[in-house]
């Protein structure tokens, strides 16, 4: 008798569950709704490094190309940045000596001579190339910034250069070139302005340090520090240029707002495409399928022991 009345509780609970009115059922198929939902997470899970393995296996490689050709940096490249039709290379100099030609420049006084042998810091050369689709890169601007030891991040603080002719970091360069190498036109951006003759103009920059540091008041006191001590430079305190290497490299490549949208907007939805054409629909179907079979017969199976019990 004992037993006919736990097969009818079985029944009854059974019929319980499929009308929803079973507490212990309900909890059971919860149990069973959160085994499902895991099985559907390691589903999305799967699809995700999947999708995250093919994009690094895109930005990890190596070359940066353009018109099918990989770019070929110039000596001493630190970054390279490009949006649309911008692209920023930042080059990086060692402290070294160089000579350096004046003319018309008047500080103080006139000097004998129009050049000097003079040492430099750490000099950071970043500049900017346009380009549009299916034509040469042409040279869009100069900025030149001073660094007491080398580059170690994209946060590492910029200092002005104390030479005429610059604005902050903004060089009056008087230079324009169009070509397709990339590493050529910034070896000749380099090579144009260290040969340029510099003036009397924007000389705020020389200005600030020549009146605080003795030895770069003029440019025979700077000759002469620099033949004592080449590296004489780098305990120098150079005026702050007030910005990081990352937002001067913004300033140029930087998009606006419609443009940021427009790029997530296009992320988020390709994505989304992307993970799910890489995955038959049957394997889908047949992924949810075993999930959803499997949680209600763990869920009807939990309720029938424990009917039972």
């Amino acid at each position: 008798m004992a037993t006919k009345d736990k097969s009818q509780q079985i029944i009854n609970d059974i019929q319980l569950a499929l009308a929803g009115e079973s507490p212990m059922v309900n909890a059971t198929l919860k149990r069973g709704s959160r085994k499902l939902l895991e099985k559907c997470t390691d589903l999305v899970d799967r699809l995700l490094r999947d999708y995250k393995d093919r994009l690094m296996d895109e930005l990890g490689n190596p070359f940066v190309y353009t018109n099918g050709k990989a770019i070929v940096f110039p000596e001493g490249t630190r970054f390279l940045s490009r949006y649309n039709a911008n692209t920023v290379i930042v080059v990086e100099d060692k402290p070294r000596l160089r000579t350096v030609r004046f003319e018309n420049f008047h500080h103080r006084e006139n000097y004998q001579r129009s050049t000097y042998l003079l040492a430099f810091p750490y000099v950071l050369y970043v500049m900017t190339f346009g380009k549009n689709p299916g034509t040469e890169y042409s040279f869009a601007g100069l900025h030149v910034a001073y660094r007491n030891e080398p580059l170690m991040s994209t946060d590492d603080e910029l200092y002005k250069c104390n030479l005429p002719n610059i604005t902050d970091t903004s060089v009056c360069l008087g230079w324009g070139a169009n070509g397709n190498n990339l590493a050529k036109l910034s070896d000749n951006c380099i090579t144009h302005f260290w040969s340029s003759a510099f003036n009397s103009d924007g000389i705020a920059n020389w200005e600030h340090v020549a009146k605080k540091e003795e030895r770069l008041g003029s440019p025979e006191a700077w000759e002469k520090a620099s033949k004592a001590d080449p590296l004489f430079v780098l305990t120098v305190k150079w005026q702050k240029a007030g910005l990081q290497l990352r937002k001067l490299v913004r300033q140029a490549t930087a998009a606006d707002d419609d443009d940021v949208n427009e790029f997530l907007a296009r992320l988020v939805s390709g994505t989304l495409a992307n993970c799910i054409s890489r995955l038959p629909v049957s394997e889908v179907e047949k992924t949810l399928s075993a999930a959803l079979r499997d949680a209600l017969t763990i869920a009807v199976k939990e309720a029938v022991l424990k009917s039972a019990k």
